[in-house]
């Protein structure tokens, strides 16, 4: 639950504020010593275009309440929202009463319908006047924002776009031809008896333009020899990386352990994507009794389905044409980005139920449910919103940690980390809480919790559960106090209660007094909290410092419990990363981190 939700009484969420000693992202604060802030339309637009927001009128920089005519405020500021505003944000505006007697006026501003957004301040147009939040301020959106807001309320036709001096001879016929008669066998009722040019025109794959055909879009991606020649930056880039962040060096000091563009027509460059990738992986043997198997460190599956879904549901406006699909493999994680954010009513935090779908490109996508991978009797795509709960189950059943979704109207990322979801220190911690019966959903979902994951009904779903389990598996965690629900219905979520925590912490050394951090380890910390991953030589640099330096501090924070490692200490691999908890760090911990002074 975020700090903004109406759950969060004003006294909470004051209190957090100044804990933080910041502005939360959806969190908006103005003193109104002078009246309601003309920038509050800009926050306006900003919260209804995001996903809601809370405004605090009454306190100053420092979070501390100040003297306010508190109704004038709140009238105020209603007046705004309705009459300068397009449309009108309604939402509950109260008066509160924080430390024990301070008025404030809080604000919880709605999202705005789908096909209500952009939000946008009456007085300047939609394409002046429209604005997302961005860290703790309001950014104006761009007119490619706005264009693919506006262009959600509707069903996208870029896929249709006739391609400008393309002919059919475009079409590469050792794709085009199977993929016809295919359908003439399969659905002859629709094809029997037709010649490919009528077809093509039925199916999309190609245009009447005067008096010759001409290839859409959808058609020249798919069936194209080399449609490059006409949208040069409609590739695949893939970049495999020695380090954990871009510009790490490798021991030999090479940049990119390999650097492709990839190109042709989609199905070639999903299957050569996917034949790079795996290239790359490394491989563990897992013994099954007296067979031994051997597994790439991402399944192929997932790889081939991201991969996919990137070039499928990308955005093909002729605004983002000049940008690629990129894919990048680090020594913790595999990134699949691409351009254009979620089409349609899609909430991330949905992704892998069983409802959630949405095709921004539809012609496309029905094409490419019949066009198969070179080299493989698996078609590019199943047109059944299954390719993202696929990929959940997949990872679920390898014991592997679920992607996070990163989008914004511009593009969408997926993460997938390279880390087991079940190590051993977090089986231990499962097995300190003395409940001996837990399902395999319920250890999963402790261990997503206790890794800082987000676990909804939804989440469940997408490991292949129905909503019906799903809710069972949930509300016996509660029941045992192993879980706390928040939030109701559809937007439930599950969180760790103090108590499950407790067992570990019992067991845990103090860490000494030299652990507090200095000014140039705390310098590091904030480092971390925005790069979120770095390794001992991405620190030498921001530092400015000697990798003796750089290790002495890295082990200080690892003592106190603030950061962690990201593989074993010989690893190539090793980077670190902030502490996914706030506990007191174990004697286990400590010994490894003495272990990496020595």
């Amino acid at each position: 639950m975020k700090p903004s939700e109406p759950e969060w009484g004003s006294q909470a969420l004051v209190d957090e504020l100044r804990r933080r000693g910041a502005e939360l992202t959806n969190v908006e604060v103005k003193s109104g010593a002078g009246g309601v802030p003309s920038s509050l339309l800009d926050t306006l637009s900003a919260f209804s275009n995001g996903r809601g927001g809370t405004i605090l009128l009454g306190l100053d920089d420092s979070f501390t309440a100040v003297p306010i005519d508190a109704e004038a405020l709140r009238d105020g500021l209603a007046g705004m929202a309705a009459d300068r505003m397009s449309p009108p944000v309604r939402g509950d505006i109260d008066i509160d009463v924080i430390d024990g007697g301070h008025r404030i006026v809080r604000f919880d501003v709605p999202e705005a319908q789908l096909g209500d957004k952009p939000c946008f301040v009456e007085s300047r147009g939609r394409y002046q006047g429209s604005y997302i939040r961005g860290g703790d301020g309001d950014r104006r959106l761009t007119d490619y924002e706005i264009d693919r807001l506006i262009e959600n309320r509707s069903q996208p036709l870029h896929d249709r776009d006739v391609v400008a001096g393309a002919t059919v001879d475009a079409f590469d016929q050792r794709l085009l031809v199977p993929f016809l008669e295919r359908l003439r066998g399969s659905r002859p009722r629709a094809f029997d008896g037709r010649s490919d040019d009528e077809m093509l025109r039925s199916l999309g794959i190609a245009s009447l333009v005067g008096d010759r055909l001409a290839p859409t879009v959808a058609g020249l991606l798919v069936f194209g020899r080399y449609p490059q020649e006409f949208f040069p930056q409609l590739f695949v880039s893939v970049v495999v990386l020695p380090g954990v962040q871009m510009g790490d060096l490798g021991p030999g000091g090479e940049r990119f352990i390999d650097n492709r563009t990839i190109e042709g027509p989609l199905p070639v460059m999903a299957a050569e994507v996917v034949t790079t990738l795996t290239r790359h992986m490394t491989r563990s043997a897992v013994m099954h009794g007296a067979y031994r198997d051997e597994r790439l460190e991402y399944p192929v599956e997932v790889v081939r389905e991201l991969v996919v879904n990137a070039l499928m549901h990308r955005d093909y406006s002729s605004q983002a044409r000049g940008a690629q699909v990129q894919v990048e493999l680090y020594p913790d994680r595999l990134v699949v980005r691409s351009p254009g954010g979620f089409f349609g009513a899609v909430d991330p935090a949905d992704l892998g139920a069983p409802d959630v779908s949405s095709s921004r490109n539809a012609l496309l996508a029905k094409l490419l449910a019949d066009a198969p991978m070179p080299g493989s009797s698996f078609m590019m795509a199943e047109n059944r919103g299954s390719g993202i709960p696929t990929v959940l189950r997949v990872l679920n059943r390898a014991g592997m940690a679920p992607p996070r979704f990163r989008a914004d109207l511009r593009k969408v990322e997926v993460v997938v980390p390279h880390h087991a979801l079940l190590t051993p220190d977090i089986v231990e911690w499962i097995h300190s809480l003395g409940q001996r019966d837990l399902s395999d959903p319920q250890v999963q979902a402790l261990a997503l919790l206790r890794v800082g994951g987000e676990l909804r009904n939804q989440t469940l779903q997408g490991w292949g559960l129905h909503s019906t389990d799903a809710t069972r598996e949930l509300a016996d965690l509660v029941q045992r106090g192993l879980a706390i629900k928040v939030g109701d219905r559809r937007g439930a979520s599950y969180r760790l209660p103090i108590e499950a925590q407790a067992a570990k912490r019992l067991s845990a050394t103090p860490p000494p007094s030299s652990a507090v951090p200095t000014d140039r380890q705390q310098a590091i910390l904030a480092l971390f909290r925005a790069e979120g991953m770095l390794s001992t030589s991405a620190i030498e640099r921001a530092m400015s410092v000697s990798r003796a330096t750089a290790m002495n501090d890295i082990n200080a924070l690892l003592r106190a419990g603030l950061l962690e490692a990201t593989a074993p200490l010989k690893s190539r691999r090793r980077a670190y990363r902030l502490s996914t908890t706030d506990e007191v760090p174990s004697v286990r911990h400590l010994a490894s981190a003495r272990e990496e002074d020595r």
